[in-house]
């Protein structure tokens, strides 16, 4: 009896799910990014994570959503690099992370999936098989409504305030966060210099500022607000576009990523989803997109 394997490689952490007969087991590791990291050292690490579920000498059928998936060179090469590192391993597949998100959403059904994340991005497969998608552009270029981008404005409209003097919950809690015990206004104000210090310290990411702003957004700060507003705009019109070029044919659209567990980040994504594109159904399924994964495993010959 072999293994079917599941992987999703997010950007921030790893969830794996590991079917034996009737058992499944999970686990988890740090994230990565397939265009981005050494595929010898995400082969290993893959392989240390799995290692201790994988007790019976049986063969494996893996399948892995991980952003930056549509490179199929980058896939190609963490493949070869999986063969090398586990010679049990019989059959491997490295999609998108909107691929295995999509599954997990509907199950090989019609439907739109709205990925907002630590990046974000659009995503649909039509009865034919065929993929397509809109965003999903990745950090360097920048993801409309997703964590990342969240963090970038939140950073903007922190050093507005500062520099016009204007108080805002976003931008006390945004400077509390880079520079603690620190507030920024008054007379022992934060200098925006020592902001902009920790911003360009070698190891801040910038989507650790996302939680702030869903936090703001709670205490119904108005340039929190604004904030995803404006990100939710734009990630809608990135599903519009989707929705006009590949007609699905039944009106359905799934939200999922880390984002979407914040319910006003919900109720604003949707209102906005429901003006650029009328007609559909919106919901948010209890389903991981590991769980996707391991079902393509499941399916794989």
């Amino acid at each position: 009896m072999s293994y079917a394997v599941g992987i999703d490689l997010g950007g921030t952490k790893t969830d794996i799910l590991v079917r034996h007969g009737t058992v499944t087991r999970s686990l988890g590791m740090e994230g990565g990014n397939l265009r981005m990291d050494d595929p010898v050292a995400t082969a290993g690490r893959i392989a240390g994570a799995l290692r201790p579920a994988l007790t019976h000498d049986a063969p494996v059928r893996l399948c892995m959503g991980a952003a930056g998936g549509d490179d199929r060179s980058a896939c190609n090469a963490l493949i070869t690099e999986l063969h090398k590192q586990w010679p049990r391993l019989q059959h491997a597949t490295v999609l998108s992370d909107q691929r295995i998100a999509w599954e997990a959403a509907f199950n090989g059904e019609p439907g739109v999936l709205v990925i907002a994340g630590t990046g974000s991005g659009c995503f649909t497969v039509n009865t034919a098989g065929c993929e397509h998608r809109t965003g999903g552009w990745g950090p360097r270029v920048g993801d409309p409504g997703s964590g990342r981008s969240l963090g970038r404005a939140a950073l903007r409209a922190t050093l507005v305030a500062a520099e016009s003097g204007t108080f805002s919950v976003l931008a006390e809690e945004v400077a509390r966060h880079l520079v603690a015990g620190t507030t920024l206004f008054g007379p022992e104000a934060v200098a925006t210099t020592e902001l902009l210090r920790s911003v360009y310290a070698p190891d801040f990411e910038v989507s650790v500022l996302a939680p702030v702003v869903l936090t703001a957004l709670d205490r119904n700060c108005a340039d929190a607000r604004h904030v995803v507003l404006d990100e939710a705009q734009a990630l809608a019109e990135q599903c519009r576009r989707l929705v006009n070029t590949s007609s699905p044919s039944r009106k359905r659209i799934a939200l999922m990523g880390g984002l979407i567990r914040s319910k006003a980040y919900v109720r604003i994504l949707t209102a906005v989803l429901e003006r650029e594109i009328p007609g559909y159904h919106i919901g948010t399924p209890d389903t991981q997109p590991v769980m996707g994964a391991l079902r393509l495993a499941l399916g794989a010959h």
